[in-house]
C-alpha cells in the first residue's frame, strides 16, 4: 500500500505528510492474532479479509459476535467492541477446529489476544471480497477509520485522490476534517498534476481559491510536470486566461 501510495503522487507533497501503513490479513496462522494485535497496538489498522480460512475467520467471527459498549477512563467517555464471555465455547470450537492440534494454552492464548483485539473498533475492519476495486476502498476506509482527528488528514485526502474515491472522501474526509488555504493548494497541486477533475472541482467548492493559488510560478510548475494534453490542465490554462 505505501508502495503504491508513494509512487502515485506528487513527491514534493508526499514529503510533508506521513505515509499511511495498514496490515491485511488473508487466512493466516495461530500467530496471526497476535500479529494483527501488535499492528494495531503500534497504531496501524488492520483489514481482516472474511472467508479466507483460519485465523481470519475466527477474528470475523469473534467480530461478529461482539458488540460495541461504552467505557469510561476517568472522565473520558470512548467507545470499545466487547466479545461477551457468553460466546467463548463457540469462538473456542472454531479456534479448535482450525488448529486442533495446538496446546490448550496456546488456544487460550489466541483467545485472550482476541479479546483485546475486539477492544480497538476504530482500527479493525473485517470486509468481504467480492471484487478488486472494492478492496482498494476497503483499505481505504480501514486507514480513514483509525485517525479520526487531524494527524491524518491530509495523507488520507491524498490517498483518496490518488485512487481516485470521491464519494468516500466526501463521505468520511470532508465532513470531518477542515483544511486551511495552504493546505487546499497543496491538494489541489496533487488533484490537478493527477488530472482528478473530480476532486479540483470539490476542493473549488471548498474555498481552494484558484486564482491565489494559480501564479505564473506554479503555472510553469505545472507546465513542467504535467501531461500537456490532460483535460485538466486545459481547464487551468482557461481559468488562468480568466483570472489574467
Amino acid at each position: 500500500v505505501c508502495h503504491h501510495f508513494q509512487d502515485s503522487y506528487d513527491t514534493q507533497a508526499a514529503d510533508k505528510c506521513a505515509l499511511p501503513m495498514i496490515c491485511i490479513l488473508v487466512e493466516g496462522g495461530p500467530n496471526s492474532i497476535a500479529t494483527c494485535l501488535a499492528a494495531i497496538r503500534n497504531g496501524n489498522p488492520v483489514l481482516v479479509l472474511k472467508g479466507s480460512g483460519r485465523s481470519a475467520d475466527i477474528i470475523c467471527q469473534a467480530y461478529a459476535m461482539s458488540n460495541c459498549v461504552v467505557t469510561y477512563e476517568g472522565h473520558v467517555e470512548t467507545m470499545q467492541r466487547m466479545l461477551p464471555d457468553e460466546y467463548k465455547d463457540e469462538v473456542m470450537m472454531e479456534i479448535n477446529k482450525h488448529f486442533m492440534p495446538l496446546k490448550d494454552e496456546v488456544k487460550q492464548g489466541m483467545y485472550d489476544s482476541l479479546l483485546e483485539l475486539m477492544k480497538f473498533d476504530n482500527l479493525l475492519t473485517v470486509f468481504e471480497l467480492q471484487g478488486g476495486s472494492d478492496f482498494d476502498n476497503a483499505i481505504l476506509i480501514a486507514i480513514i477509520r483509525s485517525v479520526s482527528d487531524n494527524r491524518a488528514k491530509m495523507s488520507q485526502m491524498m490517498l483518496a485522490i490518488t485512487w481516485d474515491r470521491l464519494m468516500i472522501a466526501e463521505k468520511l474526509i470532508l465532513t470531518r476534517h477542515s483544511y486551511d488555504d495552504q493546505e487546499l493548494e497543496q491538494l489541489l497541486r496533487v488533484a490537478i498534476i493527477q488530472n482528478k477533475t473530480g476532486f479540483v472541482k470539490k476542493l473549488l467548492d471548498s474555498n481552494a481559491d484558484m486564482k491565489h493559488y494559480l501564479t505564473y510560478s506554479e503555472l510553469q510548475s505545472l507546465y513542467n510536470t504535467m501531461d500537456l494534453k490532460t483535460q485538466t490542465f486545459a481547464k487551468v490554462m482557461f481559468t488562468r486566461a480568466e483570472a489574467s
